[in-house]
């Protein structure tokens, strides 16, 4: 079990916290520098998140992750200094990297060692900073008396030389990789340097030090009054953490001056918000060129208004929406006990003041609701951010070239809706990467460019969420679908002849569908779809296609904001009341019973002169003292049916009688009671009494489950 002496829990939170807007803002920088390798912004955001990691890291006291951070810290720093290429070994190195520290972040978080080894990586990471280092000492550094790369130990040559008396000196200082005050070891050091003679200059600068910045290799020039090294070696090499020492005269005092105001200069010139204190994480993460032109460098900036903002616990604030949603149960009792007594005490003041107060709760109760469901938002940016890494890496291993990008990533929603919507989505992309994009050399065979484009995108649409996957692949083949369904059983060629292009097309969500011609890693299992439906009819929602062969695809999914709270239709059924969801309600009609009639073994209704198949709400839930062979037998009867609809179709739903149109809060059934067909969960109204929230899609699957069985036979 890992321990960290000294760090308390809360400590620990606090970094894990940082640690997981770090390793984002590296991931997001990474995919970007891929793509605009010659961007200061991109490359300043990724050094100084793994900076930032490096020193949090190392305080915390993880080895591990200091010490790879401090080696990828490196590697970025010759790539920051266009000392380095940005080739795609190099990227795939990087994201290895920040695969291992994702490893490394979930020990912290779990307290337990899963035995990951960065030896490898560090020593990858170390050959390249050489190889780069070697190239630069070829270059002519060691004749042009300039500063040595910062990633490595100095040219033995270069480092070489008898001393000749007082003269500027060259100091070269490496502190152990585990060093937990990196800057604290190198301000001692230039102390006693400063001692020992005039400071003249040093890299990183005395005000970067003195900032904070991690410094594990020091240059400094001195000029040096003593007339031998060995005191200002032993001095130096006296300083705790110090790995290694290196001293050289400098001959030509003027020259190594220049080159070192030049360099001075050069870093004057970068960025501002690399001279800032590195301590500071201003975070930031350049959206990824895959994320399209909207590209901004988004750390929360360090004023006086973050001070405003605190971190709150999930759980505390899920505490504070169960107790809302128990105040909308009882403001609901509250104003039918008031309705109530105003029937019976018309004219009293005291029901007149009860009326008041109940009207004054409820608005209360209402602001108080929005209030904690606007606590609840998070952008759907939190999502979404898990996909462009997703995407390349699938690309990558299919040998196609795709841009994602991505639209709407500030769009907010309810945090339990943003918590299922992941694995639909990934689904969704998975199958836009495998199936509809072409291979490069099929797309400019068709006359596209050879780089596929996938676009996801995002925006409210009154109470709902709508999230679009589209790409501009080979589209879906309404034949295929066809031809792949009468293979797998699901429909016969009769039924599958006798369908539009939208319907056959809507079959991709029928379990065990594919078209994809070989099963891979990606796709053509036959058993994505069919998850993204039912996870997404879980959450009240439902997901459409809209596609054109040869031009794409595009599937739109359609979610509430929040999965809390919804308005529902309550009905009846003898004493018992039940919950439609009104988003699944189309229309509510009266029927006479000698309008229902038989179609294919099942009563059907036509409302509008659409054929809708009758279900007895009733006869579904076993309610007792239910007798539909009574009402039909009695003529002139008419039975209210509600119209539901969910993505396979409709279904018309008759009750006794309409109880009206409420807000509702869901209650799970738990593992106690396990899975009813037909119910999604419960609600409690305002009068105690527990109401069944009927599950629309489950009714609406078994008919078109039972009608495709009949075709079938």
């Amino acid at each position: 079990m890992l321990q960290f002496p000294g760090m308390t829990e809360e400590d620990i939170k606090v970094f894990l916290a940082e640690a997981d807007e770090q390793l984002q803002y590296l991931e997001d920088g990474l995919l970007d520098l891929e793509q605009n390798s010659d961007d200061p912004e991109v490359i300043a955001q990724i050094f100084r998140a793994a900076h930032t990691l490096k020193g949090s890291s190392a305080t915390l006291g993880h080895d591990k992750m200091a010490r790879l951070t401090h080696s990828m810290e490196s590697a970025l720093d010759l790539v920051r200094k266009s000392q380095a290429n940005v080739t795609p070994a190099l990227m795939d190195l990087l994201l290895e990297c920040l695969d291992m520290l994702r490893i490394l972040n979930r020990e912290i978080a779990t307290a337990q060692d899963s035995g990951a080894d960065v030896t490898e990586l560090d020593e990858r990471l170390l050959d390249v900073i050489e190889s780069v280092e070697r190239q630069a000492s070829a270059g002519g550094v060691a004749g042009g008396g300039g500063v040595p790369p910062m990633g490595g130990a100095p040219d033995e040559a270069m480092w070489a030389g008898q001393f000749t008396g007082p003269a500027d000196v060259r100091v070269w200082v490496r502190f152990v990789r585990t060093c937990p005050m990196p800057s604290v070891r190198a301000y001692q050091v230039i102390d006693r340097l400063s001692a020992l003679g005039t400071l003249a200059y040093s890299e990183p600068s005395v005000d970067q030090i003195e900032a904070g910045d991690d410094v594990f290799d020091l240059v400094a020039v001195v000029e040096y009054d003593g007339d031998a090294l060995e005191p200002l070696i032993e001095m130096v090499r006296n300083v705790t953490d110090v790995e290694d020492v290196r001293v050289l005269q400098v001959s030509q005092i003027g020259s190594a001056r220049a080159a070192m105001q030049a360099t001075a200069a050069r870093e004057a010139a970068a960025p501002a918000e690399l001279a800032a204190p590195l301590g500071v994480a201003a975070g930031g993460a350049t959206v990824s060129a895959a994320r399209g032109a909207a590209r901004t460098a988004a750390g929360p900036p360090v004023t006086a208004a973050s001070t405003t903002t605190v971190r709150v616990d999930v759980a505390r604030l899920d505490v504070l929406s169960n107790l809302v949603a128990e105040l909308v149960i009882d403001r609901t009792h509250l104003a039918q006990l008031e309705s109530k007594l105003a029937e019976k005490h018309g004219g009293d003041e005291l029901v007149s003041e009860l009326n008041r107060t109940s009207t004054h709760i409820g608005r209360l109760t209402t602001e108080l609701q929005e209030a904690i469901n606007k606590a609840r938002m998070l952008p759907i940016d939190n999502v979404f951010k898990r996909f462009p890494r997703m995407v390349r890496d699938l690309a990558q291993k299919q040998g196609k070239e795709v841009e994602l990008i991505i639209r709407g990533e500030d769009t907010e929603l309810d945090r339990s809706v943003s918590e299922e919507i992941g694995d639909p989505l990934i689904h969704l992309l998975r199958n836009a990467v495998g199936h509809g994009i072409e291979a490069p050399e099929e797309r400019i065979r068709a006359g596209k460019p050879a780089r596929g484009v996938v676009r996801l995108s995002a925006f409210r649409q009154e109470n709902y969420i709508v999230v679009q996957v589209a790409d501009d692949g080979r589209g879906i083949d309404p034949d295929l679908i066809r031809a792949s369904a009468i293979r797998k059983g699901i429909v016969t060629e009769d039924a599958a002849a006798r369908m539009s292009d939208k319907d056959a097309i809507s079959l991709v969500f029928s379990s065990g569908l594919s078209t994809a011609a070989q099963a891979d890693q990606v796709s053509g299992r036959g058993v994505g779809m069919d998850i993204v439906r039912r996870n997404l009819e879980k959450l009240n929602g439902s997901i459409s296609v809209d596609t054109a062969i040869g031009r794409g695809a595009t599937f739109t999914v359609k979610l509430p904001l929040t999965l809390a709270i919804i308005r529902a239709l309550l009905v009846s059924l003898g004493q018992r009341i039940y919950a439609i969801p009104l988003n699944s309600v189309e229309e509510i009609t009266r029927v006479e019973t000698s309008d229902i009639n038989t179609v294919g073994g099942r009563e059907a209704i036509r409302p509008r002169g659409e054929v809708v198949p009758l279900l007895w709400l009733g006869d579904v839930f076993g309610v007792r003292g239910h007798d539909r062979s009574a009402r039909l037998s009695e003529p002139g009867q008419k039975v209210f049916a509600v119209i539901a609809s969910s993505h396979e179709g409709k279904v018309g739903l008759a009750v006794d009688r309409l109880v009206g149109e409420m807000e509702i809060v869901i209650k799970s059934l738990g593992t106690f009671v396990g899975n009813i067909p037909g119910v999604s969960g419960v609600t409690i109204l305002g009068d105690g009494r527990v109401a069944l929230i009927v599950d629309v899609p489950s009714l609406v699957r078994s008919v078109v489950d039972e009608r495709n069985a009949v075709s079938q036979c």
